[in-house]
């Protein structure tokens, strides 16, 4: 009977830092796209006049690039206020959709990479070459450290914290919270 694989440190701990990224990509995903549709939805913006479709209204937030360039600057201000008043930090130019992207993209860079030991150093993140591979690379992965390791829920929520705090003004109070009670 063979035996399962042992688990190192480094890829527990990455597990649990990208399970947190996944938990903030998609709480931040949510909240970002109902205002982002709402900004679209009170607002008429179409597809620009040499697109196809043109005049078409834009309903999807994942369809803005097919606004003028105009259009979009307007659209952008709008998404900057809409990030401040539903309590995320921006510095004018960033998206907290898209920096819990890149924490997530991070994360699984990490976790695969950890991950490497277990086909002989073979799957590295960057041999991966296909945008779904990564995913199916993720999947596989994770349902094997899931099945060996049981990460305390406590630790992937305050890594997910951890992360918000970057973008998330209710997160960095908190991290601020327990830093001041350390000391």
């Amino acid at each position: 009977m063979k035996r399962p694989p042992k688990l190192t440190p480094q890829l527990k701990e990455t597990a649990m830092q990208l399970l947190a990224a996944i938990i903030a990509e998609q709480e931040t995903d949510e909240k970002v796209t109902t205002y982002e549709k709402a900004i679209l939805a009170e607002t008429p913006y179409c597809v620009r006049p040499d697109y196809p479709d043109a005049g078409a209204r834009i309903l999807d937030p994942e369809l803005a690039y097919n606004m003028s360039d105009d259009d979009f600057l307007r659209y952008e201000a709008q998404c900057q206020a809409a990030h401040i008043a539903n309590g995320f930090y921006t510095n004018g130019e960033t998206c907290p959709r898209l920096m819990a992207q890149e924490d997530r993209r991070q994360a699984r860079r990490n976790f695969i990479n950890a991950g490497a030991y277990l086909t002989g150093g073979q799957l590295t993140y960057d041999r991966i070459t296909l945008l779904e591979d990564y995913q199916k690379v993720e999947d596989t992965l994770m349902g094997l450290v899931l099945a060996l390791f049981k990460p305390p829920q406590e630790n992937v929520l305050a890594k997910c914290v951890m992360l918000k705090a970057r973008y998330e003004i209710k997160a960095r109070d908190m991290v601020n919270e327990a830093a001041k009670d350390l000391n």
